[in-house]
């Protein structure tokens, strides 16, 4: 078991975090703690809460109830899958089927509300967790104390600059919080694009809610360091770019331009 150092870093893909590991000699120790949003919380859920189960399982979960009667409604219109990310989604902002059901005022958002009900069970009766009953399990397990062994030297968080975070990440962060953990969330931020790298009013105002936590928002200037720098720069100006290890190729049609992105990658 590897001891932790004081600090987390978590990274908004597992690509980002390669390429923080590649540019940087980081010692066994270090690597521990370099992590994603996906394995943090499949960390603090704990392996006694379920098994987690692939998109793909839901999506066969829920076409079995697509092809129940009473559920069939939901479906006009749309394919399972976008009933899937709906029902994603609204699991992930911590609606329940109950909370969906008061709400409804249309017949479809009605039926919408049984059959996410429906799928929660099929779910609990299979023993299974999907992404949001993951993450709400984490949570739960994080705030009631949970906390692993080879973490207890943990001190602060540090969440790299990625987009906005969903409300589940900062109640992670706030329930982290709670065990004297601090918290740094570090907001991308580019002059020149201002309106590209605006967070978002809503993510921000979730944080600053959170009064009881320790959690302080810094900015990461996107200075445009690398090869693409010229690329970038280039974007803002009459500049001609030269240098960019970029290559010009002509594709008579989209299947033509797949395959020779799949041939280079």
């Amino acid at each position: 078991m590897w001891p932790c150092p004081d600090r987390l870093t978590i990274h908004p893909s597992t690509l980002a975090r390669d390429q923080k590991i590649a540019g940087h000699s980081l010692s066994c120790v270090s690597l521990h703690c370099e992590v994603t949003w996906p394995e943090l919380f499949s960390r603090f859920a704990g392996v006694g809460a379920g098994e987690r189960v692939s998109w793909i399982t839901c999506e066969l979960i829920l076409r079995g109830l697509l092809e129940q009667s009473q559920y069939s409604g939901v479906a006009i219109g749309w394919r399972p899958a976008q009933v899937l990310r709906t029902i994603a989604e609204i699991k992930g902002a911590g609606v329940t089927a109950g909370v969906l059901g008061l709400a409804g005022s249309s017949s479809k958002l009605v039926h919408l509300s049984r059959l996410l009900d429906a799928y929660d069970r099929a779910l609990a009766g299979l023993g299974l967790l999907d992404e949001a009953d993951l993450r709400r399990e984490a949570v739960l397990a994080t705030a009631q104390g949970a906390w692993p062994e080879d973490w207890d030297g943990l001190r602060s968080v540090r969440v790299d600059s990625g987009g906005d975070l969903s409300c589940v990440e900062i109640d992670l962060l706030c329930a982290m919080s709670a065990h004297q953990i601090r918290g740094e969330v570090v907001v991308p931020w580019d002059a020149q694009r201002s309106h590209a790298w605006t967070w978002t009013e809503a993510t921000l105002r979730s944080i600053e809610s959170r009064t009881q936590s320790d959690i302080t928002v810094s900015h990461d200037d996107r200075v445009g360091h690398g090869p693409l720098a010229s690329l970038r720069s280039a974007c803002f100006s009459d500049a001609i770019v030269t240098g960019a290890p970029i290559d010009f190729v002509s594709a008579r049609n989209k299947e033509e331009e797949a395959r020779h992105i799949a041939h280079v990658v």
